[in-house]
């Protein structure tokens, strides 16, 4: 079965529009050109993490990547190990 990333998030395009971010379904990341101050994360990441809640989707995190040093990133990811070590 062949199924398309980008024709299944595509609906979300308009839902990160409405929180004023770019979003690319194909890769599933949304940005903005911006220098994030405390006041800003505080209202950017609330949205956003409303808005996955209510596509039944979840918040993993951001990274900061200004163009003359190295990024800076927040996440929330939880890893699972699904590797057996009695094969």
């Amino acid at each position: 079965m062949t199924v398309s990333v980008e024709d299944t998030y595509s609906y979300l395009s308009p839902r990160f529009q409405a929180l004023g971010l770019d979003f690319l379904a194909d890769r599933l990341e949304a940005w903005e050109i911006e220098k994030p101050d405390r006041a800003w994360l505080d209202k950017r990441i609330a949205g956003v993490i409303e808005m996955a809640e209510q596509s039944g989707l979840q918040y993993l995190g951001w990274t900061w990547e200004p163009r003359d040093r190295q990024p800076i990133a927040a996440s929330d990811i939880t890893v699972i190990n699904n590797r057996s070590l009695t094969r």
